[in-house]
């Protein structure tokens, strides 16, 4: 019976509770899939589930003892059925021709031990429910098509022999090795390598061709047996030159290689070439060489931290240091981008002299300036807008106007941006915490391969990024309570390479060449420093809560960012279940004319393409050893963890200063952050002029004069001076206040273009003889009244330039509040309700979904 045919079987025996678990196990419907489609009958979901890019998502969130249980199912379909045939990706392959022994598979994992077997078949069970492990009759089982493509390299022993030289050797090749072992001479190619494969599979007999070889040889043996069983060593040459390649036909060096063990074993077979002076020892070998006890590698349990973990004391006011500073740089990143807005290239990107003066701005490394800016924007605080040009009027007799040079694109606060100023220091941070947890992206990762600058402004598309930064987090938190693996910036050694074994147990597609990945995690954990996430190699409560958050379903909705809008969690039942998810990203998923950061990794159909993590590695065996349990989380669950992720950053900072101390020298002190009402105050009427712990607002007549021209009396800016106060208000401050507000406003400018009014003749007959207003050529039409050729907003800005201080006063005699235009982004994130439409994947939609397929079959 086919694969899918039982599978169908399968299905239909589930009820509709089990089809819905599966379904969210498995994500279909999700956004991680992309498939673009959702099943209507069960044949279609069979098909699904058997597709290669559906198993890969599968298998990319599954732990290491998961891998190696599937990995060591191909080995054995390898050893039943011979080697995969080389085929093109798009052939299908039926996986009910290639079964194994389920004993046999439990058998090769345990090698014998009892303890090891009931954790394989722990494993095995888990695999049966996601649907990776296939029913193929009793005692038999068979593995989807994706998983005997890909997953034979994983398992850390050599390939079998014919797969080797079919991959590796042309005829003449295989036949010189048949002479060398003394094989009856054969004019086919096929019946030369079926002969050499038969000797190599007799282990007597590969044992006695041993004898003979020299002691370098067996050396050469023993280190590869132990594994790995690849082996760098010049023994072989590509055909036709220096050429290599997946298709590449190697020979024999005829020099060889300088290694006299190593080239007696290439010269009979004994080493195939896999790579560019790389070989590798067949697995008959390897088998003949043990007895036939070679067993699989199987590690169900964890790695443990063991080396450099010391006692962290400290690691709370460090986290408390590190989110203030936090909090602080945002702020100051986007009061810089609000009051001279960097323009954006047209390449893509921050110019890297913008992003320069935006570090100096907030005080920061330009690395880390980079970081800000893109949180910021990937919480939708800052966007990109582009002013319309005026256009010109019509010159000439065909009434042509000229073409209008493209107006620049500007980085600015959005229009999140005003409200975010009045939330408390930790409503602040919550949305740009949130953006660094489900960003597809590692921002202070640039590897730089090609010598390119690094920019700011990069389009998220690092599919590894999330997962990585989940289970670095993960790993961190297996750690003794009280205890630290270090600063980032301090680790290194073994305790660097145990921190990377545990990464690499928890998802093993995150691992690779060490050395890429020791960056890329070392740039993690920085990250979660300067956010307060991890203290001193500990996760803080910071950390805890965005683990949590990690655990949910919340980085399947990106770009839409948790804690960023205040609409409702739950999902909407009645939601039609056959919304399927566009293969396209909404609006607003990129960066405007972003580039993409070199080495970024991207989303290959491997096992290395890990959507998202599995759960802890403390987790028993089972479906959440596994690695793809029922999510804690359907749409909108998200919403705990963000609370809890609130309230972390409350116990962390401090509460916001409501009042502060005013001091005879027209200064003002606030000993810590102050409140958004405070700062809303005293920016009104005084200038900031230092920050830091303690934040201290300077008085003077022009900034008391911009209080009273933004619509408050000298007394009411005095009333609300003084209940602002610690200790009451200093004569020297309610002096210049009043002073301030005496004057203010004697000199009116009406609207017109343009009267200037006053009840003092004398004061009229002064600006209209005042040598520096004579470019607004003005003349006076009654005692009380001037006229001026300026607008009133020049007139305005021409009389306070000269040491007046008029007020505008509209049409009905109204004086008009005057605010300063401020320019604001539009915001480009989707909004909960769209970014459920088009990305939701709900328990009630999972549930309807799974009712309509059993009630369609």
């Amino acid at each position: 019976m086919k694969s899918a045919t039982a599978l169908r079987t399968r299905l239909a025996r589930l009820d509709p509770g089990e089809l819905a678990a599966l379904l969210d196990a498995r994500r279909i419907g999700g956004p991680a899939l992309r498939s673009g489609r959702t099943p209507h009958t069960l044949a279609q979901l069979a098909d699904l589930l058997l597709e290669d890019r559906c198993v890969a998502e599968a298998v990319s969130r599954l732990r290491t003892p998961g891998v190696q249980l599937l990995a060591a199912g191909v080995r054995l379909a390898a050893r039943e059925h011979g080697p995969l045939r080389q085929t093109p990706y798009w052939t299908p392959l039926e996986p009910s021709s290639r079964p194994v022994d389920e004993g046999a598979l439990l058998d090769f994992l345990s090698g014998g031990d009892a303890g090891l077997r009931a954790a394989a078949q722990e494993q095995l069970a888990a695999l049966r429910e996601l649907l990776l492990v296939l029913p193929a009759g009793p005692g038999r089982l068979a593995l989807p098509s994706f998983v005997h493509r890909h997953l034979a390299e994983t398992l850390g022993l050599g390939r079998p022999l014919a797969q080797l030289m079919s991959d590796a050797f042309n005829a003449p090749e295989v036949h010189r090795v048949a002479a060398a072992l003394d094989l009856p001479g054969e004019r086919d190619r096929n019946a030369a390598q079926a002969g050499i494969v038969a000797l190599f599979s007799d282990r007597e007999r590969v044992r006695a061709l041993l004898v003979a070889a020299p002691p370098q040889a067996a050396e050469v043996l023993a280190r590869l047996v132990s594994g790995p069983p690849v082996l760098r060593a010049r023994c072989f040459a590509p055909l036709g030159g220096y050429h290599y390649g997946s298709g590449t036909k190697y020979q024999l060096r005829p020099e060889g290689s300088g290694d006299r063990g190593a080239d007696w074993l290439a010269e009979r077979g004994l080493l195939a070439p896999v790579g560019a002076e790389m070989v590798e020892l067949p697995y008959e070998v390897a088998d003949a060489l043990t007895g036939g006890r070679v067993r699989a590698p199987f590690d169900p349990e964890p790695p443990r931290l063991r080396t450099g973990l010391s006692a962290v004391t400290g690691a709370l006011s460090e986290a408390q240091a590190a989110v203030a500073t936090a909090g602080r740089k945002v702020e100051l990143l986007l009061a810089s981008c609000a009051a001279v807005p960097p323009g954006v290239r047209k390449s893509g990107g921050l110019a890297v002299r913008d992003t320069r003066r935006l570090a100096k701005a907030i005080d920061a490394a330009e690395e880390q300036a980079r970081l800000w800016i893109d949180l910021a924007y990937t919480a939708d605080l800052l966007g990109t807008a582009q002013e319309e040009p005026e256009r010109p009027a019509a010159r000439g007799r065909g009434g042509r106007r000229a073409a209008l040079p493209a107006a620049p694109v500007r980085l600015l606060p959005t229009t999140r941006y005003d409200d975010w100023l009045g939330c408390s220091p930790a409503d602040r941070l919550v949305p740009v915490v949130c953006a660094w947890a489900v960003v597809p992206e590692l921002f202070s990762w640039w590897p730089d391969p090609e010598g390119e600058t690094p920019v700011a402004l990069v389009a998220p598309q690092d599919q590894q990024a999330v997962p990585l930064r989940r289970q670095v987090l993960a790993a961190l938190a297996t750690l003794p309570p009280g205890q630290g693996v270090g600063p980032a910036a301090a680790l290194g050694g073994e305790a660097l390479r145990e921190l990377l074994a545990l990464v690499g147990w928890l998802c093993p597609g995150l691992t690779g060449a060490e050395q890429v990945d020791a960056g890329r995690l070392l740039a993690t954990l920085h990250e979660a420093e300067l956010l307060g996430a991890v203290a001193h190699g500990q996760l803080t409560p910071l950390g805890a809560a965005v683990l949590a958050l990690l655990d949910t379903d919340a980085p399947d909705w990106f770009p839409y960012v948790p804690a960023t809008d205040d609409s409702p969690p739950d999902p909407d039942p009645a939601a039609d279940p056959d919304t399927a998810h566009r293969p396209d990203a909404p609006h607003g998923t990129d960066h405007p004319d972003t580039p993409r950061r070199p080495g970024a990794a991207a989303t290959p159909d491997t096992a290395a393409a890990s959507a998202h993590g599995p759960d802890r590695p403390d987790a028993p065996h089972g479906t959440a050893a596994a690695g793809a349990p029922h999510r804690a989380a359907a749409a909108g669950a998200y919403r705990g963890p963000v609370a809890a992720l609130r309230a972390a950053l409350a116990g962390l900072l401090p509460a916001p200063q409501r009042r502060a101390r005013f001091q005879a020298d027209l200064t003002a002190i606030a000993a810590g952050a102050p409140s958004a009402e405070l700062a809303e105050l005293l920016g009104m009427a005084a200038v900031r002029e230092s920050e830091g712990h303690a934040v201290v607002w300077r008085f003077s007549a022009p900034s008391v004069r911009r209080a009273l021209d933004a619509g408050l009396s000298a007394e009411e800016l005095l009333r609300r001076l003084r209940e602002a106060a610690e200790g009451g208000l200093p004569q020297p401050l309610e002096y210049l206040v009043r002073d301030t507000g005496r004057t203010h406003g004697h000199v009116r400018v009406v609207r017109s273009a343009c009267c200037i009014r006053s009840d003092d003749e004398a004061l009229l007959e002064e600006l209209a003889r005042t040598r520096s207003l004579a470019g607004l050529e003005l003349r006076r039409i009654a005692p009380t009244v001037l006229i001026s050729t300026a607008a009133p907003g020049v007139t305005l800005d021409a009389l306070r330039a000269a040491g007046f201080a008029p007020v505008l006063e509209a049409e009905t005699g109204v004086t008009v509040v005057e605010r300063a235009p401020e320019l604001r982004a539009e915001e480009r994130m989707p909004d909960h309700a769209r970014a459920r439409r088009e990305h939701g994947r709900s328990p009630e939609r999972t549930l309807a979904l799974a009712q309509r397929l059993l009630d369609a079959d």
